[in-house]
């Protein structure tokens, strides 16, 4: 029951208003949502219901709750009734809300489609995704940001993350970054991944999970070609012509290297463009050098990103925590 209800048996739990996957979670795993009050029912909670297989209880004087009350789906009561009678009386009754939904709900059979829809986002796992894993950068000694990213893949759901050592370079942070991204694809490429993530371990998602994971797959079943997909970005120009969708964009230049996905066949030409980088790194001297520079990798990719296959979506699927970096002693 949402809200009031009353005396009630003790087999009906009472719930406020929670988050969107909360509810329908609570909602999946209940035989049927009790709608006491005129101010708890909603067209969208009482199609959500139905949806997902649960059965209704509904106030007889909530307007327009007729619509979706038949004996395939639930039951009407009168507020002036014992509600413990009505409730018992009610889940003694066999329904099938699913079926009825996505039989009836209308004639464009949009029912159907929502109930696979609301499983299909419930259900999904960051594994169902095909990636062969996700690699993490992180220095030994910053072990806060060890356990902050510990504790941002557990709640992203991502088991068997792999943490690469970081490379630290006194005398130029961003070639120790450089030599740290190498690192990570070269253990990419000992494991035998083909399609992975490369995070650094101040990445943080932007979205809830089941929204990134939306956006992950969709785009995975959808762009045919591609080779990276950013995902946090500082400073990016999109490609406006290319847009695929309102969320997918291809990039024209990304700097920030916080988090990106490596599409199969691609990582050995990403490796050689941070190579390139580092090479370029070691011939700077300067201490002006260390803090802006064309040569650190999420500037110098911007050239491969000119002709080669990079996407990122609006929002960014992640961002950086803003932790401050110890990559140089300075830092």
């Amino acid at each position: 029951v949402i809200g009031g209800g009353g005396e009630l048996p003790s087999s009906v739990e009472r719930i406020d208003f929670l988050p969107q996957k909360e509810f329908w979670e609570k909602l999946r795993r209940s035989r049927a949502l009790f709608v006491a009050s005129t101010f708890d029912a909603s067209p969208k909670i009482l199609t959500e219901a139905l949806a997902l297989g649960v059965a209704l209880l509904v106030n007889k004087d909530i307007v327009g709750g007729w619509k979706y009350i038949t004996p395939e789906t639930g039951m009407f009561f009168d507020p002036t009734e014992r509600k413990k009678d009505r409730i018992r009386a009610f889940l003694a009754k066999k329904y099938s809300p699913r079926a009825y939904a996505a039989e009836h709900l209308d004639p464009d059979k949009n029912g159907r489609w929502l109930s696979d829809r609301l499983s299909e986002i419930l259900d999904r796992r960051f594994e169902d995704l095909g990636l062969d894993g996700v690699l993490f950068i992180n220095l030994e000694e910053r072990g806060d940001r060890l356990l902050a990213m510990e504790d941002e893949l557990r709640r992203a759901g991502i088991v068997g993350a792999v943490r690469v050592d970081a490379v630290r370079e006194t005398r130029n942070g961003h070639l120790g970054c450089a030599r740290s991204h190498v690192r990570a694809l070269d253990e990419a490429r000992k494991r035998g991944w083909k399609r992975f993530i490369v995070l650094e371990d101040d990445f943080r998602f932007g979205m809830r999970r089941e929204r990134w994971l939306h956006v992950l797959s969709e785009f995975l079943r959808t762009i045919q070609r591609w080779d990276v997909l950013v995902l946090g970005y500082c400073l990016v120009r999109w490609r406006e012509t290319d847009a695929v969708s309102s969320t997918v964009y291809r990039v024209a230049r990304s700097t920030c290297t916080v988090g990106y996905m490596v599409n199969d066949g691609y990582a050995e030409t990403l490796r050689a463009d941070f190579c390139e980088s580092i090479r370029l790194l070691e011939a700077e001297t300067g201490e002006e050098q260390v803090f802006v520079t064309d040569n650190a990798i999420d500037q110098h990719w911007s050239g491969i990103q000119q002709n080669d296959f990079f996407y990122g979506t609006i929002p960014a699927i992640g961002l950086s925590s803003g932790s401050p970096s110890s990559i140089m002693q300075k830092q």
